[in-house]
């Protein structure tokens, strides 16, 4: 590809950024509800009520603004204790701020000052309505709005949130009722970024310029009917430093939802998440908190395959859902059931069809709840690798173990338990026990191993916060590939210690042998739960602290504390293969037993809150130890953050940022290095491989950034770095490190 080329698409790229931000968000965002529908009656009866502010309701008005209106009234029907319909207090809950709802200079005059539609009677007029006029008022929008009111469920319950996460929900609410109709609609919204980087290296004597990259994706959302929706990501990048540019798929991914009454079915890719011992996403940079520069240049690595939203994982395939509720009963509250298959992409068989995909995983959970007091929930999942799909010819062979299918059975039982104790507090417990099956060759039943994992125990809740104490067990063959994996890292920025990892996006990723799971970690800094609290051959205790107080929860703390041990030595079978041996020892030391102790704690205060300021401003701080003692001495690694974000106006953000990360002691890595990985039983692939490292590693850094506020839904961000390092494996002396970046983003 030509640099020319590369210039012109991203160049392309970046102009689309631009027009999307000015001019699809600017024009046709919602269907218009003409003036004249007769729904415009029922809302102007919930202004004489009080229900909605004098002067709230306009003709015309969009579907969106409608919805609002109902919800907003739905709040103040329930302040003043009238009755509305059941269906409609459950569907969302409205306790809480209100939906702020704007007015407009062209409203109509107030319908106190018209006189009453024929037909209706005085006390249709009158400032206190019936329980019954009321109720049969939010049936008739109900039905006329229904739709729209589903969609935005989850959004309005967001808005309890922080008030500097409003924007991005309403981004998210605008971006789901944007296509909403009874009528079939098409529409198009998106995301684009633009980046530019520039490092200099000072002790090494050059300067290294990235020239930049763009990336745009293109969300078509369609609507055929009430129950039937679609969307898709058409995807578009160019990195003008690398010559990789053009379209990364003629869709990245493609949904389409099927929701009628008694149930909801999503064909095409789909998000999920259950337990941490069965699907879970766990966040790899694990802080608790994470200033929005480490957190903006996560989601860099992580947004290309579609990882960001831990703790939920893309999937692939179809996942069908449907819940019962028993609102007026005092025993059983409601009972989920749901169920999925993913296609797995494995071997020389890839693409994006059904047929491309050659091993699957079925899942289906049940989760029933009793009241608000008790629920239990199971989960279980297969995953199964059909025979001959490594590769094109592969042929299966006893004695070949590439030419053998996998299979994995995970099984999960979930109680959780929370009794009110007087006042504010309560006292609860949670539990997840879980079970794994592995056969190694589906065709050899000699070849299976079977674990357990457990993790839960007592918990005390105080309005918002949470104390909870857990012990853990998970056994040394526990295999629950979806639960283990690890997040792709960034690895030329290394500012929190984070691990350097080998991995793949798991909607393409081969399933694979029990060794195939489990990636490369760095020990310095993920030595104690490099896989999550599924991590096999842990043992022990700890808690976990998630503390919210003031107003919009201003203060928050969020804290953990483990003390655990390895089982067993991690063992794999000899290369003479007629018995077991330590595949991490070294020389003499053949026992290395593992005690970890794990220290994370994430304060931050929102002091606009706090000081009743118009603009943000937020301190954090993120403190995360590890320390592992093995026969061979004591590993030590801590990370240290510090971060103070101001906003200067309504348009101008700075934000500074410094921190540090150190590593010192002595372990054993793989080739010497702070790698290592867990090693299955029969996969003796890394024996011999790991030798002993000493290591005293520091990094100290500063960031500067400034974020500006092009419009409602666009930033440009510039980032300027100072970062010194001493003492890392494969450098000499101090390397220091001046970057500058600055990136463009679009949502539209």
């Amino acid at each position: 590809m030509k640099p020319t080329s590369n210039i012109l698409r991203a160049a392309f790229a970046l102009l689309l950024m631009v027009l999307g931000a000015q001019g699809l968000s600017a024009s046709g965002l919602f269907d218009q509800v003409p003036s004249g529908d007769p729904t415009f009656t029922q809302f102007h009866r919930l202004e004489k009520w009080g229900l909605l502010p004098q002067g709230t309701v306009h003709e015309p008005a969009t579907r969106y603004e409608a919805a609002e209106w109902i919800v907003e009234g739905r709040r103040r029907a329930e302040e003043k204790g009238l009755m509305v319909v059941a269906q409609l207090t459950d569907d969302l809950d409205l306790s809480g701020p209100s939906v702020v709802i704007e007015h407009h200079d062209k409203a109509q005059p107030a319908p106190d000052a018209t006189p009453a539609p024929a037909g209706e009677t005085s006390s249709e007029t009158s400032s206190e309505p019936s329980s019954e006029e009321v109720k049969q008022t939010f049936q008739t929008l109900q039905e006329a709005y229904d739709y729209e009111l589903g969609q935005i469920k989850g959004d309005v319950k967001k808005v309890k949130g922080r008030l500097d996460d409003l924007e991005a929900q309403d981004y998210k609410m605008w971006r789901q009722v944007k296509g909403l109709s009874t009528n079939a609609t098409i529409s198009l919204h998106g995301f684009g970024r633009g980046g530019w980087f520039a490092t200099q290296l000072s002790d090494m004597g050059n300067q290294t310029l990235n020239k930049g990259n763009a990336l745009l994706d293109l969300e078509p959302t369609g609507v055929v009917s009430k129950e039937v929706s679609w969307n898709g990501i058409f995807r578009m990048y160019g990195n003008m430093a690398t010559g990789d540019s053009g379209l990364g798929g003629i869709l990245e991914r493609v949904s389409i939802q099927l929701n009628p009454s008694f149930i909801s079915a999503t064909l095409g890719d789909f998000n999920l998440s259950w337990t941490p011992l069965t699907l879970w996403n766990r966040d790899s940079r694990d802080l608790l908190y994470k200033p929005e520069v480490i957190a903006r240049w996560d989601d860099y690595v992580k947004y290309p395959l579609f990882m960001d939203h831990s703790p939920d994982l893309p999937f692939r395939g179809v996942r069908l859902s449907t819940e019962v509720e028993w609102p007026g009963s005092k025993v059983m509250d409601s009972f989920k059931v749901e169920t999925f298959a993913h296609m797995i992409g494995t071997g020389f068989n890839n693409g994006y069809f059904a047929h491309h995909y050659s091993a699957w995983l079925f899942g289906a959970m049940s989760e029933m709840k009793a009241t608000k007091y008790a629920s239990l929930g199971a989960y279980g999942l297969l995953y199964d690798e059909p025979l001959n799909t490594d590769l094109s010819t592969a042929i299966y062979k006893p004695l070949d173990p590439t030419t053998w299918a996998q299979r994995y059975q995970i099984g999960s039982l979930q109680p959780k338990l929370d009794f009110p104790i007087g006042g504010d507090f309560s006292l609860g417990a949670e539990m997840e026990s879980a079970f794994s099956i592995y056969q190694d060759d589906k065709l050899n039943p000699d070849r299976r191993v079977t674990d357990y994992a457990m993790i839960g125990g007592p918990r005390l809740r105080y309005q918002k916060s949470v104390l909870s104490f857990n012990l853990m067990d998970v056994g040394y063959n526990y295999f629950s590939p979806l639960a283990q994996i690890r997040q792709q890292d960034d690895n030329t920025l290394q500012l929190t210690g984070s691990p350097l990892v080998l991995y793949d996006n798991p909607a393409s990723d081969p399933l694979g042998r029990a060794g195939s799971i489990f990636r490369f970690y760095n020990r310095l800094q993920d030595n104690v739960f490099p896989y999550g609290m599924a991590t096999p051959n842990r043992k022990g205790a700890g808690a976990e602290l998630d503390w919210k107080s003031g107003e919009n929860d201003a203060w928050q703390v969020k804290a953990k504390v483990y003390a655990v041990k390895e089982i067993r030595e991690n063992e794999t079978i000899n290369a003479a293969g007629t018995d077991m041996t330590v595949v991490d020892a070294w020389g003499p030391v053949t026992v290395l037993n593992r005690k970890f102790q794990y220290f994370n704690i994430g304060p931050k205060v929102d002091l606009a809150a706090l000081w009743g300021l118009k603009n943000k401003l937020e301190a954090g701080f993120d403190y995360r130890a590890e320390n592992t003692t093995t026969t061979w001495g004591t590993l030590k690694g801590e990370t240290m953050i510090l971060s103070l974000t101001a906003g200067l106006n309504s348009w101008l953000e700075l934000e500074g940022t410094v921190g540090s990360f150190s590593g010192k002691g002595v372990e054993v890595g793989y080739l010497g290095t702070t790698l290592a990985r867990y090693s299955y039983w029969y996969e003796n692939t890394d024996l011999g491989y790991y030798e002993p490292f000493a290591v005293d590693q520091e990094t100290a850094y500063g960031i500067l950034t400034a974020k500006i506020k092009i419009n409602r839904h666009s930033n440009l961000a510039m980032d300027a770095m100072a970062k010194s390092d001493k003492g890392v494996v494969g450098t000499s002396g101090t390397n220091k490190t001046q970057t500058l970046d600055v990136v463009y983003e679009v949502l539209f």
